[in-house]
């Protein structure tokens, strides 16, 4: 999500009206992104890690999959 808001932005930078709205979601993509590290560190501290599920797209995370 961050790569496709990220291309977006540069996509639409001259169009004025759609900038405003590629970067208030580009802002909601950050916004979730925070929130799952958030998740991420609280279980974290309570002993349950979640080896990056909520971070790294599924917790499964292997180097032949694409999910880094």
């Amino acid at each position: 999500m961050e790569a496709i808001s990220a291309r977006l932005v540069e996509a639409v930078a001259e169009d004025s009206p759609l900038r405003d709205k590629v970067k208030k979601f580009a802002k909601r993509v950050h916004y979730f992104r925070v929130l799952g590290l958030g998740m991420d560190l609280a279980a974290t501290a309570m002993g349950a890690p979640t080896r990056g599920a909520f971070t790294a797209g599924g917790g499964n995370a292997d180097p032949g999959s694409g999910n880094t």
